[in-house]
């Protein structure tokens, strides 16, 4: 029949049209086809409970199982908890066992029965699953250990049992799904199609072309931000880690908060220091900052302890060296011998420095006079902090 309508006459309206016509409020795998699945629920449908050693306990649910001859779908409901006892493990192999659930229709599969079940298969002897049948959808894979029975503990069904568990919705609803790769299987999505991946908590909408992931995102770290599939312009994600927001550039994830780094260091004790080139302030090293934009700077602050050791005028420069090149950051002069001075400063680097990882060795010259400097690991302290500025 290619056309069929609800409720008009029994003479009109048969059990295929029935099923067909109902189901069809749910959600789409095609023009005429439905997705078959777990409707979702709270507490989760079909959720298991450990009932005795070799006995588990399968919870409520409702369902559409699909129609392998493709008349009409199945809605199932089941209210209750419905237990199912295993059989012992084989001898010597681990077996496969399933949950599965079941429409009997015996003018379709010569069953023989008409109905619905929750149903054990029970896995062959050699430890692989047994093929379900016509009619029915898998809802958990439960390893049986070789052995295994109810005299050597038997099965802890909620922590060892295996989810198969698929889901479908109402037509225009949200379909959790499991992860990226079971949003992108999905055969014939329409535009405005909406999926929950749970891998990483991602709303997705199909957009006629590609799945796009919709409103801000919270993920858990950075690198769940390289998992989202076909992010647009413009997208916002908060990274729980860092307790930063990043948007999506159009090529790039990006944080929407310049970054600050900062150290503190002891610097080493070094007598007659008089280059008037820069040299690398002994017992520091170099700090790494990862620069998210071309259109940012950064701002290097520094402050440094140290007292002239001989007499005459001199002059002392802070600085710091990225990719090879020198930069003045704050200068101090001194005009007495041994007194101790502390010389505090920044500088913005307005050189474009491309988006990365770069780092900055603080630094150190004489720029006028001709005395020496000393520092002391004890009292000397260096302190800085670089930043990237919009500026």
């Amino acid at each position: 029949m290619a056309i069929r309508v609800l409720a008009v006459g029994n003479s009109v309206t048969t059990q295929t049209d029935h099923r067909s016509l109902i189901t069809g409020l749910l959600q789409p795998a095609g023009s005429t086809s439905i997705r078959a699945g777990l409707l979702p629920s709270n507490p989760a449908p079909a959720s298991l409970v450990n009932v005795s050693a070799m006995t588990v306990g399968v919870g409520a649910f409702k369902a559409l199982v699909f129609n392998t001859v493709s008349q009409g779908h199945y809605l199932v409901q089941s209210d209750a908890n419905i237990n199912l006892d295993f059989e012992p493990g084989e001898a010597s192999v681990a077996r496969t066992d399933r949950i599965i659930l079941r429409v009997y229709n015996d003018p379709q599969d010569g069953s023989g029965q008409t109905g619905v079940a929750v149903e054990y298969l029970k896995g062959q002897s050699s430890g692989s699953a047994t093929p379900i049948p016509d009619n029915s959808m898998v809802l958990w894979e439960v390893p049986v250990p070789a052995g295994t029975s109810a005299g050597t503990g038997g099965i802890n069904f909620v922590n060892t049992a295996v989810d198969k568990r698929f889901y479908t919705t109402a037509s225009g609803g949200i379909i959790p799904v499991e992860n990226n790769g079971d949003m992108t299987s999905i055969v014939n999505p329409y535009e405005g199609m909406a999926v929950l991946v749970k891998s990483n908590d991602v709303l997705y909408i199909y957009d006629g072309t590609a799945w796009r992931a919709r409103s801000q995102i919270s993920v858990a770290s950075s690198g769940n931000l390289t998992g989202i599939v076909n992010p647009y312009e413009g997208l916002l994600a908060y990274v729980r880690d860092v307790d930063r927001v990043y948007f999506y550039d159009g090529s790039a994830w990006k944080t929407s908060e310049p970054r600050t780094i900062a150290n503190k260091f002891m610097v080493s004790s070094q007598s007659g220091f008089a280059s008037t080139t820069y040299q690398n302030i002994p017992g520091t090293s170099a700090i790494s900052i990862v620069k998210d934009r071309l259109q940012t700077k950064l701002r290097v602050d520094m402050k440094l302890t140290a007292f002239a050791e001989t007499a005459g005028s001199s002059g002392l420069q802070l600085g710091v060296q990225i990719n090879g090149v020198d930069y003045d950051v704050a200068k101090g002069y001194y005009t007495s011998i041994n007194s101790y001075e502390t010389f505090s400063g920044f500088a913005v680097i307005t050189n474009n420095l491309i988006p990365g990882t770069i780092n900055v060795t603080p630094r150190w010259r004489r720029y006028s006079g001709s005395g020496t400097f000393t520092t002391n690991n004890a009292i000397s302290e260096l302190d800085i902090a670089v930043s990237e500025v919009f500026q």
